[in-house]
C-alpha cells in the first residue's frame, strides 16, 4: 500500500486516508464505521443524534473503537449492554 504525504495528510491511491478518530489509527476506508456525534453531550451515536440535539457531524472509526464509544454513550444514558 502506497502513501503520499500531502500538506492535508496522507493521500492512498488518490484517496484521502482516513484515521480513527479515537485511536488515530489508519483505517481502510471501506471497513470505516461512521458515528455521529452529538455537540450538546459529545456522546458517538449510531446513525442519528436524539431530537432536539445537535449534530456535529459523522466521524470515522475503527471497529474495536465504535464499539467502546457506543458503549460509553449507553452507559452515560443509563443502558445497560
Amino acid at each position: 500500500m502506497g502513501y503520499i504525504k500531502t500538506k492535508a495528510g496522507f493521500v492512498v491511491w488518490g484517496r484521502e486516508q482516513l484515521f480513527c478518530n479515537r485511536c488515530n489509527k489508519p483505517l481502510i476506508s471501506e471497513k470505516a464505521l461512521w458515528l455521529e456525534l452529538d455537540q450538546d453531550t459529545g456522546l458517538y451515536h449510531a446513525g442519528s443524534i436524539p431530537d432536539g440535539h445537535t449534530s456535529q457531524g459523522s466521524f470515522p472509526f475503527g471497529a474495536d473503537c465504535e464499539a467502546a464509544e457506543l458503549a460509553k454513550t449507553m452507559k452515560a444514558r443509563g443502558v445497560k449492554p
